[in-house]
């Protein structure tokens, strides 16, 4: 379930039944803060209190790629100009969880969300561990799954497809006062799974 409007992976929990879903729901709409959980002990990285009515609730993909060993997505910059034109960015990066992946640690969000502004928060956190080049990642995939593998043939134009279809279904509303001379830059978080499949996650 993540929260409507918040970024750095706030407001973004894992829950694996219904009345965990009932509570956080419940949680969420009367106002919680945020809770991170490594190694049984309770980490906090704000005070803020989180309330809203507006949220969304999304399958959660248990068999992610994992490179080496930890979660990871890739994240993408597209640009709106204020023309309604649409521009990705030449390349993008992954950034990987300071944990070891295991979907027996739901609570555990350093294992789950690989959002950078949380993961810094670990005690497990290297910078140079936790973000990576496209480069680096088809060179791993290389060396253990596909010998062949090549992001810029293989994956980057499925992304790019991803991310134009949600331009097409909201380009009329990013520039709702028609400012002249604006743009917005928007950050698309896409995950794999161990099929290879591309999928979208949040804007």
């Amino acid at each position: 379930i993540k929260v409507a409007g918040m970024n750095r992976g706030f407001g973004v929990e894992v829950f694996e039944n219904l009345d965990q879903l009932k509570n956080l729901i419940k949680e969420i709409g009367t106002g919680y803060q945020e809770r991170i959980v490594q190694d049984n002990k309770q980490i906090s990285r704000s005070s803020t209190y989180i309330k809203t009515a507006k949220f969304v609730i999304q399958k959660y993909i248990e068999r992610p790629l994992l490179y080496r060993g930890r979660k990871m997505d890739l994240r993408v910059w597209g640009m709106f100009t204020h023309e309604l034109k649409l521009h990705v960015f030449k390349d993008c990066y992954v950034r990987l969880s300071a944990s070891a992946f295991s979907v027996d640690r739901l609570q555990e969000k350093f294992v789950h969300l690989t959002n950078n502004a949380l993961q810094k928060y670990s005690e497990q956190y290297d910078e140079d561990e936790t973000l990576k080049s496209t480069q680096d990642f088809e060179a791993y995939i290389r060396e253990t799954l596909r010998p062949h593998y090549d992001f810029k043939r293989d994956t980057w134009p499925i992304i790019r497809r991803q991310i134009r279809l949600t331009y097409l279904c909201c380009q009329k509303q990013v520039n709702l006062g028609n400012k002249k001379t604006s743009f917005e830059i928007f950050g698309y978080d896409f995950m794999m799974d161990e099929d290879f499949r591309v999928w979208l996650i949040e804007t």
